[in-house]
């Protein structure tokens, strides 16, 4: 599935969250606090539609091997530990 968001269309893979009213608030937020100068980590980046809209300095990174096939294809570099995630006790 595609949708239009501004002046991109945004790939979603099924079972990638399809953004919704909450993404976009997270995008405009986004856009309206942060400096072209700040880096962003973006964890959960499902389809990447925040890192689409910022693209300066900005980690995404997500657990579901879809969410992160989803976010390349649409030209995002993705971290992705590949669901395991590690806790050390301090």
């Amino acid at each position: 599935m595609k949708i239009q968001y501004r002046d991109k269309e945004i790939i979603i893979l099924s079972g990638v969250y399809e953004p919704a009213e909450d993404s976009f608030l997270m995008v405009e937020a986004v856009l309206r606090e942060v400096q072209r100068s700040d880096s962003i980590l973006e964890i959960g980046t499902g389809s990447g539609i925040v890192s689409i809209e910022y693209m300066a300095q900005v980690i995404a990174t997500d657990i579901s091997p879809r969410a992160v096939k989803c976010a390349k294809l649409n030209g995002i570099d993705v971290i992705s530990n590949q669901g395991k995630i590690r806790f050390n006790r301090l």
